[in-house]
């Protein structure tokens, strides 16, 4: 079994995953076929604790950027739409084209992949915007979410 451990913490606009940034492979014990399951809750445990930490944090920045962005709920019916971030510095005009051919008005879900932020920690973001936003945007959203993980790391993950 491979994986990576970590942890999710879910807000009514956010969900916020953070790992190890590795993944790891495990042999599994035919003696304990539990096996894997302690020790991925031995592991991810730290980082769940941190989320938790985190938690009031990520809760407040969400509030501050809903009013910055096209923010929505991602518990909401999202549509998945290539074409729905704007490629900072890019000819854009395919991919709004694409966008407009095939949007049909919903919430739009976002994968944010925050690499290099936490270091060697994997950092992942995923949101729903109601229109379509900006690389740069979203680059400076991640740098946000850093921030308040890294005010509330503590020694344990």
């Amino acid at each position: 079994m491979s994986g990576e451990a970590g942890a999710t913490i879910d807000g009514a606009l956010y969900r916020v995953f953070v790992g190890a940034g590795v993944i790891v492979s495990l042999a599994l014990d035919p003696d304990q076929p539990d096996g894997h399951a302690a020790y991925y809750a031995r592991e991810e445990a730290p980082y769940r604790a941190w989320l938790e930490r985190a938690r009031a944090g990520l809760d407040e920045l969400f509030e501050d950027l809903d009013r910055e962005l096209p923010l929505a709920p991602v518990t909401e019916d999202v549509e998945q739409i290539d074409g729905a971030i704007i490629e900072d510095g890019a000819d854009d005009h395919a991919a709004a084209r694409h966008f407009a051919e095939y949007h049909q008005g919903g919430p739009l879900l976002l994968f944010l992949d925050g690499r290099n932020r936490l270091g060697i920690r994997s950092l992942r973001v995923r949101i729903a915007v109601t229109e379509r936003v900006r690389r740069s945007v979203l680059e400076l959203l991640l740098d946000r979410v850093a921030e308040v993980l890294r005010e509330c790391e503590g020694d344990d993950a």
